[in-house]
């Protein structure tokens, strides 16, 4: 497990899955900074509801998934619900299809049988198939689609 000690390993890790998503949304995602995304891990791996897995290759540092738990509280609409959500997941390039993610996500069910959890979910961007597909091919299912569509009020 991951701790704030971390956290330049974390923003090493997840800067190729940020430049993939720069590239495909300039509009949305900044390009990769280390210097704020190390800022940014600090923070995040010090929430006591965030649990973040490293994945090692050989020696090597090759992955990580990020984790938040959180309870979604019953309305008249909805039941209590007790989530755990993927923020981030990502596995260097030279690392795919090596079973990295599914080690991850592996991971990620032992979190959520040790506290007993409704369910696990993420969201993935359109532009990623190879990471829905590979999802997908873990069980997870697309349960809602978010839509929008750019806006200006001039």
């Amino acid at each position: 497990m991951a701790t704030v000690e971390d956290a330049e390993v974390v923003a090493r890790l997840g800067a190729c899955i940020q430049e993939i998503h720069h590239e495909n949304r300039p509009d949305w995602f900044k390009s990769a900074n280390a210097q704020d995304a190390v800022a940014l891990y600090k923070k995040l791996l010090s929430n006591s509801t965030v649990t973040t897995f490293l994945a090692e290759l050989g020696e090597d540092l090759v992955g990580f998934v990020m984790t938040k738990v959180f309870v979604m509280q019953e309305t008249p609409l909805v039941w209590e619900q007790t989530i755990v959500e993927i923020s981030q997941i990502g596995v260097v390039p030279s690392a795919r299809r090596s079973g990295v993610g599914r080690e991850l996500l592996m991971a990620v069910r032992q979190l959520a049988d040790s506290i007993s959890v409704s369910c696990i979910q993420l969201t993935t961007w359109e532009f990623n198939a190879v990471a829905y597909r590979f999802f997908e091919s873990e069980g997870l299912e697309i349960q809602l689609r978010r839509m929008s569509m750019p806006y200006s009020a001039d």
